[in-house]
């Protein structure tokens, strides 16, 4: 199944995608590499010249660490672990 292209949620899918993967310092060799594809597939996937599956839109979004629902508000805030006071991330 994919997401349809060029509509409006889709756009904002592929332009979160596209910040959270710089907030978080990723490549797109990087990213290609983590879901098995070669960078010049991922760059397409993520300029939206092919189209995204739903599988790899929910890999996307655990590669991101942030939800898909978060992916698809447009949220580009990379979600953070909870710390305690000691530090560790719990």
């Amino acid at each position: 199944m994919y997401m349809k292209q060029n509509t409006p949620c889709t756009k904002t899918v592929l332009e979160s995608i596209h910040s959270l993967r710089r907030i978080r310092e990723y490549s797109q060799d990087f990213m290609a590499y983590k879901l098995g594809i070669s960078q010049n597939a991922f760059s397409k996937l993520e300029s939206g010249k092919t189209p995204l599956t739903m599988e790899r839109f929910f890999k996307i979004a655990e590669l991101l660490q942030v939800s898909p629902v978060d992916l698809m508000e447009g949220e580009t805030r990379p979600s953070l672990p909870d710390v305690s006071a000691t530090g560790y991330a719990i």
